[in-house]
């Protein structure tokens, strides 16, 4: 990671689950799913305090006909798709 940029989309804080939740935003591609969670070990080990819980991914991608979104909690992922509105 040093000397190298990286960047999220969103970046926010859950009050009551007093967790950060990271938001990539890009086309789809299921290989981006490791990208997500390299986010996600970087902003545990440089933003997280020591009382908050581990951080949330959120990933949507998109296709011409559909949204995917990834949920990461724990380092486990969730993968789910929405069919878009014609």
């Amino acid at each position: 990671m040093e000397g190298d940029d990286f960047y999220l989309d969103v970046l926010l804080y859950h009050t009551k689950l007093r967790c950060h939740v990271v938001v990539k935003m890009t086309e789809f591609q299921l290989k981006f799913a490791g990208k997500l969670n390299f986010y996600l070990n970087a902003e545990d080990a440089q933003i997280r305090y020591p009382n908050d819980n581990s951080s949330i991914g959120i990933f949507l991608c998109k296709t011409p006909n559909k949204l995917y979104f990834i949920i990461f909690l724990n380092s486990n992922w969730r993968f789910r798709q929405i069919k878009a509105n014609s």
